[in-house]
């Protein structure tokens, strides 16, 4: 089988030719169908979470998948060959006091596939049975690679404050989690007034056949005092900085983006506008089971713009970085005994 491999001494892609795994205890082994880019996966190839890479010199990238099982190892019984399943992107321990409080995502011994184990750009992979979930029959395996590490990310960052149909939220970034939190906010949440910050004309027009109308105006030049709620998806420093600025008095900015730098903001304004910052990270499983019902209401497959084998993972990559991308998946050649 091929799998897909980033050298971080060399920084660049190697495709090999390995054997296929062998699941072992308590593992199921996937044919995967599609793997797709991540934005953090960006921090990790370029060394920023490289300190929490299972292999400090190549590892296999991809969290965000879906398949049919191949074969499963002793011990798991919810799952047999066959199963169309997607990947939640991360396992926690199932022990602390987070997961019993039903808050996995804050568990702190959490291990994330693509990073701390190897990943989904492969033909097959073996994972542990606590990263699988079953995908339902109405939903396709394209749009199933998505439904965690996008759609449940995105569902999860909306409801981290009360949304209001009544509104004014900025978006900043329109990658494919921004374009999630967009779709979500407006057949959903019934959000009309949408706004977008996205420096790519490409994702901009994007945004405008999805959910974000060619007449809203985007406050690149700044608009203080004027949203109710800001989303910063897209890690630029500048971003964060604007849409703090931004929000109205008693407004939240909610972060999402993973920021390379410090940042940096004025606790006189926090504290005298009554302003909030909060962090959303991941979902919980109860987030996972909601938002499973959502992918027909808002036609989730419409975020994804381009499909590339393994071999072009270099190019795919490199667009996806411009921001000239929607959501890209790889596809692995096995997909044609799928």
């Amino acid at each position: 089988m091929q799998a897909l491999s980033w050298d971080f001494r060399e920084r660049r892609f190697v495709l090999r030719h390995v054997s296929r795994p062998t699941p072992g205890r308590g593992e199921v082994l996937v044919r995967i169908a599609y793997s797709a880019l991540c934005g953090t996966d960006n921090h990790i190839m370029s060394g920023v979470l490289r300190s929490k890479a299972y292999n400090d010199r190549e590892i296999v990238l991809g969290h965000a998948w879906s398949g049919r099982v191949e074969a499963v190892g002793s011990g798991v019984r919810d799952f047999h060959p066959g199963d169309s399943v997607f990947g939640s992107d991360y396992m926690s321990c199932g022990h602390c006091v987070a997961c019993h409080s039903g808050q996995e995502n804050l568990c702190d011994n959490r291990v994330v596939a693509g990073m701390e184990i190897p990943g989904s750009h492969a033909g097959y992979a073996s994972f542990p049975v606590r990263l699988i979930r079953r995908l339902p029959r109405t939903i396709s395996l394209r749009e199933g690679c998505l439904l965690a590490d996008v759609l449940a990310v995105a569902d999860a960052a909306i409801r981290r404050v009360k949304v209001r149909r009544v509104d004014r939220i900025a978006i900043y970034g329109a990658g494919p989690l921004g374009l999630t939190i967009g779709l979500l906010l407006r057949k959903i949440y019934g959000v009309s007034k949408i706004f977008l910050v996205e420096p790519s004309a490409y994702r901009r027009r994007l945004a405008a056949r999805l959910f974000w109308p060619s007449s809203a105006p985007s406050p690149t030049h700044g608009f203080p005092g004027h949203f109710d709620i800001v989303y910063e998806v897209s890690g630029a420093t500048r971003a964060a900085q604007d849409g703090l600025r931004n929000l109205r008095r008693g407004g939240e900015l909610v972060l999402l983006g993973v920021h390379d730098e410090p940042l940096t903001f004025s606790a006189t304004k926090i504290v005298s506008r009554h302003l909030r910052i909060s962090g959303s990270f991941t979902y919980t499983e109860r987030d996972l089971r909601r938002v499973r019902r959502l992918v027909s209401r808002i036609g989730l497959y419409r975020i994804i713009t381009h499909e590339k084998p393994l071999s072009s993972a270099a190019v795919a990559y490199r667009e996806f970085q411009k921001h000239r991308t929607g959501t890209v998946l790889l596809v692995p050649r096995e997909i044609d005994r799928i």
